[in-house]
């Protein structure tokens, strides 16, 4: 079946066929396309393209300078958030605490050398930094560059889960 509606959600594709589904703009005959080959959602491009080695569930591209924006338009104090989150279970909704130095998100920063987009530059990542518990999550910031030379990031600075700044040393300051 390609096509199904009932009264509470319209399914496309219900028999998982790989037949992928694609919606057109003005100027891009790919504007979203799910690829069902690879289980992946395409915004702005017609074919997935491998980042750090990977091709991600959710791939956006653009020819302009700005891809993505998150805004909030309240009358209140907070703006837009962005969560990165971690657990140790394998089925998702499901919780299973986290062991110290795991991590809890990163953002990663790769760009192309001429061949691919294989090697990140710069990394910044939060960790965990002791041991968890209920409505206790100890963290860190882990800031890493990568040396002319080199294919990885190395750690350049910190902020532990007190407060100390490390700038760099790799490892813990009395």
């Amino acid at each position: 079946e390609r096509l199904g509606i009932d009264p509470t959600e319209t399914v496309f594709n219900q028999d998982s066929a790989d037949i992928d589904f694609r919606v057109e703009s003005n100027g891009n005959e790919n504007m979203l396309k799910v690829d069902a080959g690879i289980d992946a959602v395409l915004v702005g491009h017609g074919g997935s393209i491998a980042i750090a080695g990977e091709h991600n569930e959710l791939q956006v591209y653009d020819t302009n300078f700005s891809v993505a924006s998150f805004a909030t338009f309240r009358n209140g104090s907070d703006g837009a958030t962005l969560n990165l989150a971690h657990s140790r279970s394998g089925t998702i909704g499901t919780q299973t605490v986290l062991n110290d130095a795991d991590v809890m998100g990163g953002i990663n920063f790769i760009g192309s050398d001429g061949t691919d987009m294989a090697n990140s530059g710069a990394s910044i990542q939060g960790i965990v930094d002791g041991t968890p518990g209920s409505n206790d999550m100890p963290g860190r910031l882990v800031f890493k560059t990568t040396a002319d030379g080199a294919s990885s990031p190395s750690e350049r600075m910190r902020i532990d889960s007190a407060g100390k700044v490390i700038v760099g040393t790799v490892g813990a300051v009395d």
